[in-house]
């Protein structure tokens, strides 16, 4: 059962109905249009623009009874604003569940991730599995059958490799890591959405014009390099400063999924649009507003953590220049300002 059906709920489900799973999508009251246009119409999925496998089946989350639950996954597709919402109705299914699949990121910024769910029993009578599902995947992409790669972690292997094979299946465009670094992979996941805005927003920055063409403007390319480069050693320092695998930072969930964000995401999207001299504020009241862009609601639950452990001693703002510039920006609603010496 996948919780969620919009852009990346959508592209999961069908991803896996075409691999040969049975898949039931859960609508919620924010997929109103995504059930309209998919349910009753038989149209494309809206954001995805792609027509989702026929023999997917559909529910409201709200009319799912105790016996379809029973023994089965449930992939969680939620904003990360929804997280908290989705533990707790997760948690009303004690003894039902199978295991839990978090394809939401974000999670680390509300809790540690092998705390979600604690306590909460599974069909079998033992604690519900829980991994998360990360990486480079636009869910536009995935849903067009395009080459994906992607890294689920978790602490229970057996678990994950259930998920690796769902996923694949005999399909040779879908490739799954398995790791055991949950809480690492789920803070690269996390803090890549910080760190595409501040890769995007130097693409979003006139550096003069072009000789050849006075109405081409400059991209530096070289100090967005710079800049990606910066963004994974830092998450390096951060994974190391938790006690996690730094290797998690420089793949699939790290390195890989900000450079598809800075690409083709919101997050993306946002950088440019900072980077060429707007503020947060100005930004979400105009070319995107009503856009849940997930870097913002990162920061925002990022900085009091990092209070928290400056005062511990744990964490040394010199050590990271650009998630101090970019904080700075994103919480103040200041202009983005790159530490020269970082480019």
């Amino acid at each position: 059962m996948v919780l969620g059906c919009g852009a990346m709920g959508g592209a999961l489900g069908h991803c896996l109905r075409v691999q040969g799973i049975d898949v039931k999508m859960l609508a919620l009251p924010q997929d109103k249009g995504v059930w309209m246009s998919c349910v009753e119409r038989g149209e494309v999925h809206p954001s995805l623009g792609v027509k989702l496998h026929e023999d997917l089946a559909w529910c409201r989350y709200d009319e799912v009874k105790k016996e379809s639950l029973e023994g089965y996954d449930v992939w969680v597709a939620v904003s990360s604003g929804g997280l908290l919402w989705a533990e707790d109705w997760l948690s009303g299914w004690d003894g039902c569940l199978g295991g839990v699949v978090f394809a939401t990121k974000g999670m680390p910024t509300y809790k540690p991730v092998l705390r979600i769910l604690e306590g909460v029993r599974g069909w079998d009578g033992k604690d519900v599995p829980v991994s998360v599902l990360a990486g480079p995947c636009l869910a536009k992409e995935l849903a067009r059958g395009m080459p994906t790669s992607l890294v689920v972690a978790g602490k229970d292997r057996a678990g994950c490799e259930d998920v690796r094979e769902m996923m694949e299946g005999g399909s040779s465009r879908v490739r799954v890591e398995v790791s055991d670094d949950v809480e690492g992979v789920s803070w690269c996941a996390a803090l890549k959405n910080i760190y595409a805005i501040g890769v995007s927003a130097l693409e979003g920055h006139k550096f003069g014009m072009s000789e050849s063409r006075s109405s081409q403007v400059g991209i530096s390319r070289n100090g967005m390099a710079g800049l990606f480069s910066q963004s994974v050693k830092e998450m390096e320092l951060f994974l190391g400063m938790l006690g996690l695998e730094k290797a998690s930072a420089s793949g699939l969930a790290g390195a890989g999924d900000l450079y598809v964000t800075v690409g083709g995401g919101r997050n993306g999207q946002f950088g440019r649009l900072l980077g060429g001299g707007m503020v947060r504020q100005e930004i979400l009241e105009g070319a995107m507003r009503g856009v849940t862009v997930e870097g913002l609601s990162m920061a925002d639950r990022l900085q009091p953590m990092l209070d928290l452990w400056e005062r511990e001693g744990k964490f040394r703002k010199d050590e990271f220049p650009l998630l101090g510039a970019l904080l700075k920006s994103l919480l103040r609603g200041k202009k983005f300002v790159c530490p020269p010496w970082i480019v």
